[in-house]
């Protein structure tokens, strides 16, 4: 997103209105309950954000 906004090709909008955000938070009861889908879910994520 960075390059997008020093290029000008990407603008923000209502920046004293939008605090900044450190991130999602998930919830989810237990590890033993886990619906397949979900953990499909959170091993995407995870492997997102370690750049993998």
């Amino acid at each position: 997103m960075t390059p997008y906004l020093e290029s000008g090709k990407l603008v923000r909008l209502l920046v004293d209105w939008t605090p900044p955000f450190p991130g999602f938070h998930l919830y989810y009861p237990s590890r033993r309950q886990m619906r397949p889908v979900l953990s499909a879910f959170l091993t995407t994520v995870r492997q997102h954000r370690s750049g993998a």
